[in-house]
């Protein structure tokens, strides 16, 4: 489904609002929320409220084109409607965010794009489940189907991880997280 759990999004604001990325990458936007919420807390949190005024660039990027809707079009600054795996970044991003979508990849494939994000990122975020649940195709969409669970020890060699509720967390180059 184009959604992910709630429980990550108060730790991803928190991170937004004391980092303020430039830039942001949100890899497998689906319904847009992530895009909307680094949206209000870098340039609206800032008095940006004017979108003529917006300094942030966010941009989504998504395999499944029936996703993209017209509002993502008023959040993002650029769309990239291709899977994250085919995705080559134009500039390096302050921040990317890769929020329950490497569970729908298969393990190679997973490390290929997390090799991808720290190559083109100052930092990451990328968020897990700590137990992946069996799940097929959502909406006619093959990308939507469970094909791997990572661990502590598969995250470790790209960053610090550390278990936020249910969900694992890999985190590079942001040192101002307290997982307390």
């Amino acid at each position: 489904m184009p959604s992910s759990r709630p429980a990550i999004i108060s730790l991803i604001c928190e991170i937004i609002l004391g980092y303020q990325p430039k830039s942001i990458a949100d890899l497998g936007m689906g319904f847009g929320k992530i895009g909307v919420l680094a949206r209000e807390y870098t340039d609206i949190w800032n008095g940006r409220y004017d979108a003529k005024l917006w300094e942030t660039r966010i941009d989504g990027v998504e395999g499944f084109k029936n996703y993209i809707q017209p509002w993502h079009n008023e959040i993002y600054t650029n769309i990239y409607p291709c899977l994250i795996e085919e995705f080559k970044p134009e500039i390096t991003y302050d921040l990317i965010l890769l929020i329950d979508v490497l569970e729908h990849f298969e393990k190679p494939t997973g490390k290929k794009v997390l090799d991808m994000i720290i190559r083109n990122s100052k930092s990451a975020i990328i968020a897990t489940p700590q137990h992946v649940l069996e799940q097929g195709a959502v909406n006619g969409n093959q990308l939507e189907i469970h094909r791997s669970q990572w661990l502590y020890d598969d995250l470790q060699t790209f960053g610090k991880v550390f278990l936020y509720g249910k969900t694992l967390v890999l985190n590079t180059g942001i040192q101002l997280l307290k997982t307390e």
